[in-house]
């Protein structure tokens, strides 16, 4: 049984030692034949394709040694660290290899440079000027030294025909631009009459520009008197290489402000800056990538924050736990007694204690931005949610993935659950309460006549209330609440919660 299991296992470990080894004790332990016969196939395969390596390793050619070694190392699983027979050949295959590589290499380059010394120096014996110039560049990209004689033949014969070149040059310039002139001339002289005149004036244009060529120019003044001509093409070759030495500096001052403004941009987080210095085209590709990185960054922010459009977060960083226990029933009281919202289908609270931090979930993005921007007025008479830092996406606290992922649920359950925003609807309704919540500071302080000439809804009863006027809060019919829907967020107003809801804090009659 031991032997059958160190058969398989050496036929899985591809190892020709080990597998020759168990081979050899299975066969004399009587291990079943059919088993001994698939592993010595494999050994064969095995010692097939060492005996292939080992043949293109002697015969030294690269081609059939990296065909060779693919194969062996497909098959072979020799350990690294143990130096067996299989291993060695591998290494020295391998080795090998690269020697014979490596010397392909240098054999192409030497033939490349070869090439290119015999080319340019059959040029330079023809005085063939384009010749000699492609040849001198093809050497100067091979690796020859500007100070090796071919250069320097190069050059000076280079020299010698300079000015032949030159005059041959210009008369080839004049003499084409005159042939393209002469056939101008004849199709403008055809188009005669008032109806051809917007062609003869494109054609007469067309003329003025060739008379006017910088090249056709200076090869005029060259066969008129190339001396002066050369001195001038001189001064305009010092002229233009002064403007791109001064081009390259103002460049390279520009890409070192740059690299500031980039990073005083992204520690700002000014996308405008951002996209204004790739636009420019300054930036080197090191600070090209770390700025498109950074967008898309900002991208991904963004959507992110879409989805978080709907959640809002109460921070209480530094409050003591026993304190901050009582954050969530406060926010809840909160959002309950002043903005008129119900807890489970206006809005749901999530405690995470990690970062002393209440998020809610609400059933609309308008509910969300309203609370968070009129909570801080709305909480100051509140002592526990007046310690609070309201925030909303992007700048939330860390929170686990699991916590955000199941809040955006929430969110979404209470949109869905949502009655439509429209005329005198949810949103609207939000929006009018805000505008109460802020204008008057707390709506437990005014009355519901107040509250009703100013446009928002009747205050929900506070514990003050409920004695005076129990009979106008304690109790109210549910068939007047039809058209406001659930109290709170309804199409028809805010509706009223009873007496026996607001005695259960959480509980509605409804």
């Amino acid at each position: 049984k031991n032997s059958s299991v160190e058969l398989h296992l050496a036929l899985n470990s591809k190892d020709v030692d080990r597998l020759r080894s168990a081979i050899a004790e299975a066969e004399g332990t009587g291990v079943e034949a059919a088993a001994v016969a698939a592993a010595q196939a494999e050994l064969g395969e095995l010692d097939e394709a060492l005996r292939s390596l080992e043949e293109s390793v002697k015969a030294r050619n690269p081609e059939p040694l990296r065909k060779a070694l693919t194969a062996a190392e497909s098959l072979l699983s020799c350990p690294q660290e143990l130096r067996t027979p299989a291993r060695q050949v591998l290494h020295h295959a391998k080795s090998l290899l690269k020697e014979l590589e490596e010397e392909a290499r240098r054999d192409h380059e030497e033939g490349r440079r070869k090439e290119t010394e015999d080319g340019l120096r059959a040029a330079i014996e023809l005085a063939d000027w384009h010749a000699i110039v492609a040849g001198r560049t093809r050497a100067e990209t091979a690796g020859f030294k500007e100070d090796c004689e071919l250069l320097h033949s190069a050059a000076a014969a280079l020299e010698e025909l300079r000015e032949a070149h030159e005059i041959e040059e210009a008369e080839r310039i004049v003499t084409e631009m005159n042939v393209k002139l002469e056939e101008l001339r004849r199709q403008e002289n055809e188009l005669v009459g008032l109806v051809h005149k917007k062609q003869r004036n494109a054609i007469g244009k067309k003329i003025m520009s060739c008379r006017n060529c910088e090249e056709f120019v200076s090869g005029q003044r060259f066969l008129k008197n190339p001396e002066e001509e050369r001195q001038r093409r001189i001064a305009c070759a010092r002229d233009l290489e002064k403007r791109a030495e001064e081009e390259r500096k103002r460049r390279l001052q520009r890409q070192r402000e740059a690299l500031a403004e980039l990073h005083a941009a992204l520690e700002a987080s000014d996308e405008d800056a951002v996209r204004a210095l790739l636009v420019e085209d300054i930036l080197e590709a090191a600070d090209v990538e770390a700025a498109e990185a950074f967008l898309s960054g900002q991208e991904l922010r963004r959507k992110e924050a879409e989805k978080d459009a709907a959640l809002c977060e109460f921070s209480f960083a530094g409050m003591d736990r026993r304190t901050f226990f009582q954050a969530s029933v406060a926010i809840n009281e909160l959002l309950t007694e002043k903005y008129g919202l119900q807890e489970g289908s206006d809005f749901k609270l999530k405690v995470v204690a990690a970062s002393n931090s209440v998020f809610v979930a609400f059933c609309s993005t308008a509910a969300a931005e309203e609370v968070r921007a009129t909570a801080a007025e709305a909480a100051r008479d509140t002592a526990v949610v007046a310690q609070a830092e309201v925030r909303g996406p992007g700048a939330f606290s860390h929170a686990p993935d699991a916590t955000l992922q199941g809040l955006r649920r929430d969110a979404e359950g209470l949109r869905a659950r949502a009655p439509a925003a429209g005329a005198g609807g949810q949103d609207t309704w939000l929006k009018n309460r805000a505008a109460t919540v802020s204008s008057l500071g707390s709506c437990s302080s005014v009355g519901p006549e107040a509250a009703a000439e100013r446009g928002g809804p009747r205050p929900l009863p506070t514990a003050k209330s409920t004695g005076s006027n129990d009979g106008e809060w304690s109790r109210v019919d549910p068939r007047q609440r039809g058209a406001g829907g659930r109290g709170g967020c309804g199409g028809g107003g805010p509706g009223v919660r009873s007496q026996t809801a607001w005695e259960g804090g959480r509980r509605d009659d409804r």
